[in-house]
């Protein structure tokens, strides 16, 4: 494998790496978030 082929495989790595990392992220705090405003209609 070339070095220019290699580099575009690693760019599209990291690539899918972000959005994997940011829709985890995104997960994370929208489902806290969603905890924050259903909890008091839970305990109800």
């Amino acid at each position: 494998m070339d070095r220019d082929s290699f580099q575009k495989l690693y760019t599209l790595y990291t690539y899918c790496y972000l959005i994997t990392l940011f829709s985890q992220l995104q997960k994370t705090i929208g489902e806290s978030s969603y905890m924050e405003t259903n909890s008091p209609n839970d305990q109800n």
